[in-house]
């Protein structure tokens, strides 16, 4: 009996289209290990691009300060994402405890995780004041990123003194953080972080580049002499569509950063009929050009309210220029909530009730479909939104 014709291949670009039909990021992982040309397909660097561009990366779960990850938990539907992701934390630690160095640590504190964006972990640790190092100097952070799949880390140098000493005061608040990845080719292998240095009065904003892997001084921001916002210091970030935002329930502006244009402005918020019955806000991109979104969560009752606004006028934009106006209900009755952030279009709620653990749920910022993301034993504060595409579609980003 003759043997059976072997099954030709398809060419690339068949396969290619076909994988990229799959449902989701777990599904192209197990089609390419079941199958070595279709490894070879995945591992091109056109089809990542192709897939990125059609797909966000799926939620894998929430990060402590620790480095602790609590992944998605069924049946969330990144649950099956999560745990695969999930095994590269040992124990769910951070995968670079060991890593990290710990030269004189006597005069350092831990490692903290203060961001996470686009794969990688921001990492931070503060010199210990009394331990020989200058005021100035120990105001300011030592600072590493970390690709967690691939236990990569980079430790960056120190801001120079010529951009730092001039612009020091010990009454301004430190805040490193990742800047967003504004093209997606770039992204993958290239990164900046974003260092505000807050006081009441002003922002002086320095940028790491890992291309350079040199500190700039990027810009600057006067509150003088308008004082829309009196205690800048209080605001919480959120990212959305290329700009960072800054709010907090009791000012009525937030302050937006153009991360491609590199400056400052305030804009006006929703005029609040109740600004003290507020729990919560975020803001967070529209997956729309030129629009805001704005999440308000009250109590007494308990609802959730969201707007949108045109990013046109992008100085000084009034309260009147927020619209569309609706309510989406809570996920779990009985629950009291809070809004712990807004991430790769989720918005992130902390439910707590009495004499059971705290919950975490997602809301999907275009659909309204609310899940509830893992129940862990304790609450996390601060807690960090991470989202990875499985190891084999996610090249090493540092």
């Amino acid at each position: 009996m003759a043997p059976a014709a072997s099954q030709p291949e398809l060419p690339d670009e068949v396969t290619e289209d076909i994988l990229l039909r799959l449902d989701g990021a777990a599904d192209v992982a197990r089609a390419a290990a079941a199958c070595r040309s279709h490894l070879r397909v995945v591992r091109d660097r056109r089809f990542l691009l192709r897939f990125r561009s059609l797909r966000p990366p799926p939620l894998i779960g929430l990060l402590s300060s620790g480095g602790k990850l609590h992944p998605a938990e069924p049946p969330h539907s990144s649950a099956p994402a999560a745990r695969g992701v999930a095994s590269d934390w040992a124990g769910g630690d951070y995968p670079f405890s060991s890593l990290l160095p710990s030269r004189g640590i006597a005069a350092f504190t831990d490692w903290s995780v203060c961001d996470a964006r686009g794969g990688r972990v921001l990492l931070y640790r503060s010199r210990r004041r009394g331990s020989g190092t200058p005021e100035s100097a120990a105001a300011f952070l030592d600072l590493a990123v970390g690709d967690p799949l691939h236990r990569q880390f980079v430790l960056f140098p120190p801001i120079p003194d010529e951009i730092v000493l001039k612009r020091y005061s010990a009454e301004m608040r430190s805040e490193p953080f990742l800047a967003a990845a504004l093209d997606e080719e770039e992204g993958q292998c290239q990164f900046q972080v974003i260092y505000n240095w807050m006081s009441n009065y002003k922002i002086d904003t320095f940028v790491f580049s890992s291309g350079t892997r040199k500190w700039r001084a990027a810009t600057s921001f006067s509150f003088l002499p308008d004082r829309l916002i009196l205690n800048p210091k209080v605001l919480v970030r959120h990212y959305a569509g290329g700009c960072f935002c800054w709010v907090h329930f009791g000012c009525k502006h937030m302050l937006v950063l153009d991360q491609r244009e590199m400056n400052f402005s305030i804009v006006g918020l929703p005029d609040f009929n109740d600004r003290w019955s507020i729990e919560g806000l975020a803001v967070f991109g529209t997956g729309m050009t030129n629009r805001l979104g704005f999440a308000v969560l009250r109590v007494h009752p308990d609802t959730l309210e969201l707007y949108c606004r045109n990013e046109n006028d992008n100085g000084g934009g009034g309260a009147e220029e927020w619209y569309d106006r609706s309510f989406v209900p809570l996920p779990e009755p009985g629950c009291s909530y809070k809004i712990v952030g807004a991430a790769e279009g989720y918005l992130v709620l902390e439910g707590r009730m009495q004499l059971e653990r705290t919950r975490y749920f997602t809301l999907d910022l275009k659909t309204f479909q609310a899940e509830r993301l893992c129940m862990p034993d304790n609450a996390i504060y601060p807690a960090y939104l991470y989202a990875s595409y499985p190891s084999l579609l996610s090249p090493p980003t540092i």
